[in-house]
């Protein structure tokens, strides 16, 4: 497609896109762009433009946009084809900095023209500040399907380091503040970030199912929980619905025995705990079978005493129990 000069009238260059009558008296009534009218013009161009034909060695990529893009993309090639076939349909935007301009929107469109060989490419120049461009970056970017988690998250954190609070980030993006806090939540954590990208966790819905393992800090509440949830995951390939039933499933698991943990932090119930543990750790390797038979029968004689005071309520206490001396492991 040959490519007009910046000297070429917006309406010249405008009908050469193929938008027909609509447009003919643009083109052969120059006028300025004060006179023309929002129909005059297609959707994606503002109603006052500064549209101009930019080179692309005078347009600095990156620093703005959050995606991952590179020109081995399959997509851009896809894109190169189309644009030779129809035209650059929709401009690029760029804000002008030092001796040339700063792409805010269009990384994309900008790299497939490069693909072609043109020496320039139509741009809409706007005069937003940082936050502005940021922002302009960000909504183009969340609408689209194919941006990951991490990414999305990426342009969030850049809004908030402009200064931005959660709730105008909200405001300006359109979405939930309780959704922002979640995704930012999330993939603060290591481990969720690359079961995302490798795909062991394969939606934003599955990541979600794990949010109920973290604190509002993104701590687990029970450590070793959350890389229980990735390989379960990666495992059994569950639904959403079944990871969040695991999940709760875990999480009573966790506080349970987050509880029983309290419960025996008691001076008399630590003491006895600590005995078993030191009575299975290292006692029991050197005890003999007999010896072993004997300390079984003494266990369970403990645990009948118990579930006999259970059934009573405390109210009376059943008769204790009597070791004789021959049944006494060593110790």
């Amino acid at each position: 497609m040959p490519r007009e000069s910046k000297s070429t009238p917006i309406g010249e260059r405008l009908g050469n896109l193929g938008l027909g009558d609509k447009l003919k008296k643009v083109h052969e009534q120059p006028r300025a762009l004060d006179s023309v009218t929002e129909e005059d013009l297609p959707e994606t161009v503002e109603s006052r433009p500064n549209v101009l034909d930019i080179p692309l060695d005078q347009i600095f990529v990156g620093g703005v946009n959050v995606r991952e893009i590179d020109d081995t993309d399959p997509d851009i090639a896809e894109l190169a084809d189309s644009i030779q076939a129809s035209g650059l349909l929709q401009p690029i935007r760029v804000a002008p900095e030092l001796d040339g301009y700063r792409l805010i929107a269009g990384e994309r469109r900008y790299r497939a023209v490069k693909m072609l060989g043109w020496a320039t490419i139509t741009a809409v120049i706007t005069d937003a500040d940082e936050t502005q461009r940021v922002v302009e970056m960000v909504v183009e970017n969340v609408q689209r399907k194919d941006l990951e988690l991490w990414e999305e998250a990426e342009a969030y954190k850049r809004l908030l380091n402009l200064g931005l609070s959660l709730g105008e980030v909200s405001k300006r993006i359109g979405k939930p503040k309780s959704t922002l806090s979640v995704i930012l939540k999330l993939t603060s954590r290591a481990d969720i970030r690359a079961g995302l990208k490798s795909r062991a966790i394969p939606s934003w819905s599955m990541a979600k199912a794990l949010n109920p393992l973290l604190d509002e800090d993104a701590n687990e509440y029970e450590p070793g929980a959350m890389a229980e949830a990735i390989e379960y995951i990666r495992k059994h390939s569950p639904t959403v619905l079944q990871m969040a039933e695991w999940v709760r499933d875990r999480k009573e698991r966790g506080l349970h025995q987050e509880e029983l943990k309290r419960r025996t932090t008691t001076s008399f119930l630590k003491r006895e705990v600590d005995h078993f543990t030191d009575l299975r750790t290292r006692q029991l390797p050197k005890l003999s079978h007999v010896e072993r038979q004997a300390l079984r029968e003494l266990l369970q004689d403990q645990i009948r005493y118990i579930d006999a005071m259970d059934s009573t309520n405390g109210e009376s206490s059943p008769p204790t129990p009597s070791v004789s001396s021959e049944e006494e492991p060593n110790g």
